[in-house]
């Protein structure tokens, strides 16, 4: 079983009530760096389509030295949002957050090394492989368009094939998954991201190892908006 994590900030934690992002990258610097033209042609934005579909590579992709430093007001935490985005790179965690899952030999990731201006322990940036509208089961799936907010229904939209969902997305601005069903091969998988969904999945009991550990900014989706996530 599955479910949804999000970085969610507490009062405890400063710079809750300036930004939801604690680090800025020091694009500036970064530019200047040798291998930058990786960055441009793999994590802009505008060039998603470059690291979907090449993201078997990323483990041979030379990275530029990146640098970040928090945002005033902001403090370190296990898990990190920041900005500006780059394409596949969910969060910055911490050398504690990467133990765990090296401990419980969890691969389904990739990680940058990011010095962070007065960081006393490692950071990294956290690459989660995104598993493509194409592997969605779009018949066993359960899609809908439109919100609950401000009283306005919900419209559930009966989608046979990829083809279908390409012409919906034609046709309506926003669809939503309510259920996602994958191909069998990617449910031995402990973190999954799918195209089209905002939020990580994670295995229950990877979940429960890493909250035991104490990982800072560690969070479950609220129940109400959580995924449910199968396989066909």
């Amino acid at each position: 079983m599955y479910k949804q994590i999000d970085f969610k900030l507490n009062d405890k934690v400063k710079g809750y009530k300036d930004t939801s992002d604690q680090i800025e990258i020091n694009y500036e610097r970064l530019e200047k760096e040798k291998y930058f033209s990786n960055i441009e042609m793999f994590f802009y934005p505008g060039n998603i389509d470059n690291i979907l579909q090449n993201t078997h590579i990323m483990d041979n992709i030379i990275f530029p030295k990146v640098e970040g430093r928090l945002f005033k007001k902001c403090d370190f935490t296990d898990l990190m949002r920041f900005s500006p985005y780059m394409n596949g790179f969910k969060y910055i965690v911490s050398e504690q957050f990467v133990k765990v899952l090296k401990e419980n030999k969890i691969n389904d990731y990739v990680i940058k090394e990011i010095k962070l201006k007065g960081a006393k322990k490692k950071y990294f940036l956290f690459f989660v492989p995104k598993v493509l509208f194409n592997e969605i089961n779009f018949k066993k799936s359960l899609i809908y368009r439109g919100n609950s907010f401000g009283g306005k229904p919900i419209e559930y939209l009966k989608i046979k094939n990829y083809q279908d969902f390409l012409n919906l997305q034609e046709k309506f601005t926003f669809l939503t998954f309510e259920k996602i069903c994958l191909r069998n091969k990617h449910k031995n998988k402990d973190i999954i991201w799918v195209q089209g969904s905002v939020y990580l999945f994670f295995k229950i009991n990877l979940i429960e190892k890493i909250i035991n550990e104490k990982i800072t900014n560690f969070n479950l989706v609220e129940e109400k908006s959580q995924q449910k996530l199968i396989f066909d």
